[in-house]
């Protein structure tokens, strides 16, 4: 329902900027959609990602199937590594979409 779905879309990891956050239905199966841009540091190495993850609920197992792109030390902008993230997302939907659930046939 929307107020799980609402939920579920503000868990995100620390210093993560959520761009969207919508319900979808894959395999049959309900679940959400995130868009965000996640900048992870770890001493003196810094990368940041675009990233999407489509998560679906199949019998109480939660399944998630992510795809990101990323630059690290700032060599992309973020126009253009949003670019980059548009380039990839037709590959990441056509993957998404390649999952079988094979318990459900």
């Amino acid at each position: 329902n929307k107020d799980v779905i609402d939920e579920m879309c503000q868990e995100i990891p620390d210093g993560a900027i959520l761009r969207s956050c919508e319900p979808i239905t894959l395999e049959d199966s309900h679940g959400i959609m995130q868009r965000m841009k996640i900048t992870l540091q770890r001493l003196d190495f810094k990368s940041d990602m675009e990233m999407v993850q489509y998560m679906i609920f199949f019998q109480n197992k939660a399944i998630a199937i992510q795809g990101m792109v990323g630059t690290y030390e700032n060599k992309l902008s973020d126009k253009e590594l949003l670019q980059l993230f548009s380039d990839y997302k037709p590959i990441f939907v056509y993957i998404a979409n390649s999952l079988v659930l094979q318990d459900k046939y």
